[in-house]
């Protein structure tokens, strides 16, 4: 008996984990595998498009950055490489010295801090996103828990806002150009 032993032991971990454990597993796999995990993002994106005028300046993860800058939320390249000067990735703010010098006000330069978990994680090492955060205040919010996203007005922005063009409609902005039109 005491060659098998080992062997039971182990087994009777293993099914007692599998039972414990088995539950959770599945109900998480099935969220992930058939429910909707972006719902907040799309929702917060198609906010900043409706209510950020061209004019103003969003900071934001890199995942809100990218699909705003598919979305064509960006007036063109600039001089240094980076893409937009309208929507920026907060960690380009403080390790980018190329974005650093554009914007030498750091987070003041900026008048929307599209705040997710991503940044909630980076706001321990990044200066200008946890300055950013103390110092702005909440005017749309998409989600709850993990995906929670906040849509927030940076106080004290140094980015004043041109007046919109008579003719300007509401949902539209003149800076949605295609991205392929950048190239």
């Amino acid at each position: 008996m005491g060659a098998l032993a080992g062997p039971i032991v182990a087994a009777t971990v293993v099914a007692g984990f599998a039972w414990a454990a088995g539950p959770k597993w599945v109900r998480a796999d099935e969220s992930v595998m058939h429910g909707r995990t972006d719902t907040s993002y799309q929702q917060a994106e198609a906010w900043v498009e409706r209510h950020v005028p061209p004019s103003q300046r969003v900071l934001a993860d890199n995942i809100v950055w990218l699909d705003l800058i598919h979305r064509g939320f960006h007036s063109g390249r600039v001089k240094g490489g980076f893409i937009s000067d309208d929507v920026v990735w907060f960690y380009k703010l403080d390790l980018d010295p190329t974005v650093r010098r554009h914007f030498p006000h750091g987070y003041r330069d900026f008048n929307y801090l599209v705040a997710t978990q991503v940044d909630a994680r980076a706001r321990v090492s990044g200066a200008a996103n946890a300055q950013a955060l103390r110092h702005s205040h909440v005017v749309a919010a998409f989600g709850t828990g993990a995906q929670r996203i906040e849509i927030r007005k940076i106080d004290g922005s140094l980015n004043r806002p041109v007046p919109a063009p008579a003719k300007m409609r509401l949902g539209h902005s003149p800076r949605l150009v295609p991205l392929g039109k950048l190239r």
